[in-house]
């Protein structure tokens, strides 16, 4: 209730103010308050920052909120074929402090490394936790 009385859109009384999406930046209210960032602004919202080749294999960059955790997850080849899961990279969370975050893909948490020739695509998202 405490968040909710920040804002005069939202109401203390109804659950029903975290589905909506008072920025329209595609996260709802709920998943905003969770990730830590401005319900009332269209260009803060929880994204991968950047994703590049790094010399050991891929690197992963996310903005982070302070007091939040970040756990990153990978699926190999096509988002279209159902039995390919997505598969936790990081079982340790990432911690925010408020800067962005880098974490390489080195193989050693993944399989297939990214290095390996027979991997024709991979695919990363990431969850923020509000402990």
């Amino acid at each position: 209730d405490d968040f909710e009385l920040q804002y005069d859109f939202l109401d203390p009384d109804s659950d029903t103010d975290a589905d909506a999406d008072e920025d329209n930046d595609g996260v709802n209210n709920g998943g905003e308050y969770i990730a830590g960032t401005e319900i009332n602004n269209g260009t803060d919202f929880p994204a991968i920052q950047a994703i590049q080749t790094d010399p050991s294999g891929m690197e992963i960059q996310i903005p982070t909120k302070v007091g939040r955790k970040y756990y990153i997850w990978y699926k190999n080849d096509t988002l279209l074929v159902s039995s390919n899961v997505w598969t936790l990279a990081t079982p340790i969370p990432l911690d925010g402090n408020g800067t962005v975050e880098s974490w390489i893909d080195n193989g050693s948490l993944t399989a297939p490394p990214p290095t390996d020739t027979s991997l024709t695509n991979r695919f990363y998202r990431f969850e923020v936790e509000y402990p």
